[in-house]
């Protein structure tokens, strides 16, 4: 599975468990994005290549004893993926 088609399914099963709730749509997602410096870079960067808009990134935080790092990014959501 690619990393877009993965995204895109979180992404969907988000809005259609909202629209199961009869409630108003999500129009925009919290995600937290984990793992080694480059790697959070790159994710980062092949998302917004990929189409989507952050709304907000933040900068990128230490795990405590560890390597890896965590990075937040608020992603708005298509509005044509409300089916």
């Amino acid at each position: 599975m690619t990393r877009k088609l993965f995204v895109e399914d979180i992404l969907r099963g988000v809005i259609m468990v909202n629209n199961d709730n009869n409630e108003e749509l999500i129009r925009m997602i919290k995600l937290r994005i984990q793992g080694l410096p480059d790697e959070v870079e790159k994710f980062s960067e092949q998302l917004k290549k990929d189409g989507y808009h952050f709304l907000m990134e933040s900068d990128d935080y230490p795990n405590r004893n560890s390597e890896y790092v965590r990075r937040y990014v608020e992603v708005m959501l298509d509005e044509d993926q409300d089916q």
